[in-house]
């Protein structure tokens, strides 16, 4: 059997009296237990045989510190298991909001200096860069070898269909004479330009009548043609100027015939 020792509050009021400002030791019997009540007679502290130490009210108490105190379910003091203490792990909470931008940032240091750019344009002869020649462009820039390009000139075209004759022009004066005839007309005696004039063709031969008549003197005829193909047509003169004219005309190829005869007959 247990036995127990309770001190009250008296017993401890005149143990305290009696001794002071000394130590207490209190030696229970074999077996027994120390309780120290309250005035109530409430157990406030017990110690038991085997060492333990109880502290009966603590499980219905008041927390009134944060520092963990360990005991069981009778209020026995116990070693604690620092493992308890430690939960698991939470979730991740959000992001928290982005902070303030910084200060900038010191200047670099400056960069080296560019090189500067070359160009150069020279001419390009014909040949197998530009078939009728042009231009040869480089460029680049210094100390580097430069990219070269062409700008090469067209190649000449076929020749045009020859255009139509002009108007005739007006009748210009001519110093030093007294008189001129003159006039174009084409292979079939119809006239392009001049007055004052007919042309009656009879095969290679163009008899060309004045009306009016020039006057009588000495007179110089110049006479030009051309054939469809531009190429110069001989051309002699006979008649009895300034009466009658009569113009006949040179030899002609398979594909040619007479594109205009012109004369100037003056004195």
């Amino acid at each position: 059997m247990n036995h127990t020792t309770t001190l009250t509050a008296a017993a401890l009021a005149w143990a305290a009296a009696s001794a002071f400002a000394q130590d207490m030791t209190f030696t229970p019997s074999a077996g027994g237990a120390v309780v120290i009540q309250t005035p109530t007679g409430t157990p406030a502290l017990a110690v038991q045989p085997t060492g333990a130490v109880q502290l009966p009210l603590l499980p219905g108490g008041t927390p009134a510190t944060g520092t963990p105190v360990c005991h069981d379910a009778s209020g026995a003091l116990l070693p604690c298991d620092s493992a308890a203490f430690t939960g698991a792990q939470g979730p991740k909470g959000d992001p928290g909001t982005n902070g303030a931008p910084g200060a900038p940032g010191a200047p670099g240091a400056p960069g080296t200096d560019g090189k500067s750019a070359v160009l150069t344009v020279t001419a390009e002869p014909a040949g197998a860069n530009c078939a009728a020649g042009g231009q040869k462009v480089e460029a680049g820039v210094e100390g580097a070898t430069p990219q070269v390009r062409y700008i090469c000139n067209g190649l000449q075209g076929p020749k045009g269909d020859t255009g139509d004759a002009g108007a005739p022009g007006a009748g210009g004066g001519m110093a030093g004479m007294t008189e001129a005839r003159h006039g174009c007309f084409d292979g079939n005696g119809t006239l392009i330009s001049g007055t004052g004039y007919t042309v009656a063709p009879a095969g290679s031969t163009y008899t060309v009548s004045f009306n009016p008549a020039p006057g009588a003197g000495i007179y110089t005829l110049l006479v030009d043609a051309r054939t469809t193909t531009g190429r110069a047509l001989a051309v002699t003169d006979s008649g009895s100027p300034p009466s009658s004219l009569v113009l006949t005309r040179g030899w002609l190829e398979a594909t040619e015939s007479v594109a205009r005869i012109c004369f100037l007959l003056a004195r």
